[in-house]
C-alpha cells in the first residue's frame, strides 16, 4: 500500500507544500519554516494546454533552490508586513518569514506570516519553589 505522500508525487520548479515538509522533516500540519527573502520578483508561470504565460509574484529565500510564487493571500500577507512597497529584492530581500502549511479550499497550501528573530523560543513557564507551575486565583473571564 504506498504512503500518502507517494500519491500524486508532482515535480515542480516552484517550492511547494512537498518542499516545506522536506526543509522541516514533518508533515505540512505541523511544519513551520523560517526563512529570509533572498530576492523578490515579477514572472510568469510557463504556459500550459496552450494558454498564456500566467504572471506571478516570486521569492525565493536563502539556502532553498525553488522560488515561492505567491497568490494572493501571501501577496496581502507581505503587504500587511512591509506596506506598499514595489515587489523588488530592494524592498523585500532579507525580510524573515514563517512559511508553513494550511488546508484552503483548494487543498494543502503555503502561507507566509512575519517573522520576529528571536520568536521561535517558547516563553518560560514561571515556577515556585516546588517546581509547579504558578496558578493565578483568579479566573480568567
Amino acid at each position: 500500500m504506498p504512503r500518502m505522500s507517494e500519491i500524486n508525487i508532482q515535480k515542480s520548479n516552484y517550492f511547494k507544500i512537498a518542499d516545506l515538509e522536506t526543509a522541516t522533516g514533518k508533515p505540512w500540519g505541523q511544519s513551520n519554516l523560517i526563512v529570509t527573502v533572498e530576492s523578490a520578483s515579477l514572472g510568469e508561470y510557463p504556459s500550459q494546454d496552450g494558454k498564456e504565460p500566467e504572471a506571478a509574484f516570486f521569492l525565493k529565500f536563502v539556502g532553498h533552490d525553488k522560488p515561492l510564487g505567491c497568490n494572493l493571500t501571501n501577496r496581502k500577507t507581505i503587504e500587511g508586513i512591509v506596506g506598499d512597497v514595489e515587489w523588488d529584492t530592494a524592498a523585500l530581500g532579507g525580510l524573515q518569514l514563517q512559511v508553513y502549511g494550511e488546508y484552503t479550499s483548494m487543498g494543502p497550501g503555503l502561507r507566509v506570516r512575519f517573522h520576529q528573530p528571536g520568536s521561535e523560543q517558547a516563553a518560560p513557564v514561571p515556577n515556585n519553589a516546588g517546581g509547579d507551575p504558578v496558578l493565578d486565583e483568579s479566573p480568567p473571564f
